[in-house]
């Protein structure tokens, strides 16, 4: 494999479209978003470097993969979708077991929780069972709310964690890696076993630039997960918490430009 993927968009004029071809169009196209998330799912450190003139090279970004997800690029062929959601779902099942292997259990966590966002709109299932799964205790289950007990039982499983308030070596806790992960009933789960609704992270994180102090209800405004933002605020979330650089929760989501409905959400 090449130490460094270059991405060659240096700015041209269609030929039949009369339309700018550069980078901001190679990075609307569905399979270049997919070179791209394979890329940052390799099991080896490359560099992405964005090449538009002689002149004008730049780095990209980890967190790009993010905000452009493969399943939401133009694709000519709709079927095609379905090749990505295969061969993303399969590195992705790679670079996890490879992340375990290597003790990078942080690295694992966050793979694992931002599946929903690397895998959106492609009709692909989650990956869901890396460790190998509980038998179901009904005796370990409160009653009210099994369901989500349950779904957050195995969250503390697949993810390594024996306790609630426990934060991994990048400082987050069980709540941050579910908020970055979405799903409302695996959140009102855990907030069931007494994790703290204004849990935050307590460092930076040096891969996707995470804030320290950035909350639990700044990541479902940043990834526009509104039922998760109203469970959170009705669970007396701070909306005044804010992180290292002054950021509150509703800025992470400006900072997308995804606030369709967070007034709605925020009353």
């Amino acid at each position: 494999m090449c130490h460094h993927f270059m991405i060659l968009t240096p700015a041209l004029k269609h030929v039949d479209q009369g339309s700018t071809m550069s980078y901001n169009s190679w990075k609307k196209r569905g399979w270049c978003r997919a070179e791209r998330a394979a890329r940052f799912l390799s099991t080896r450190n490359t560099s992405m470097i964005i090449v538009e003139s002689p002149l004008r090279l730049e780095l990209a970004m980890a967190f790009d993969s993010l905000w452009c997800p493969a399943g939401s690029g133009d694709f000519t062929q709709d079927a095609d979708k379905r090749q990505v959601g295969h061969l993303l779902k399969l590195l992705l099942t790679n670079k996890l077991q490879a992340s375990l292997a290597m003790g990078k259990f942080h690295e694992y966590r966050v793979l694992l929780n931002l599946q929903r966002n690397l895998l959106h709109n492609l009709p692909i299932g989650s990956i869901t069972e890396v460790v190998p799964i509980l038998m179901a205790d009904n005796d370990a289950v409160p009653p009210g709310g099994e369901k989500c007990t349950r779904m957050a039982s195995q969250f503390m499983h697949q993810n390594g964690f024996t306790s609630i308030d426990e934060k991994d070596e990048g400082g987050w806790t069980p709540l941050c890696f579910a908020a970055l992960n979405g799903d409302h009933v695996l959140i009102k789960g855990l907030l069931n076993l007494r994790a703290d609704v204004n849990d935050c992270l307590s460092k930076t994180d040096p891969l996707f630039h995470f804030d320290r102090g950035m909350s639990v209800l700044a990541f479902c405004a940043m990834f526009s997960n509104n039922t998760a933002m109203k469970l959170l605020i009705a669970e007396k979330a701070d909306l005044d918490a804010s992180d290292c650089i002054g950021a509150r929760s509703i800025d992470n989501g400006r900072r997308r430009g995804q606030l369709r409905g967070h007034q709605d959400t925020y009353g």
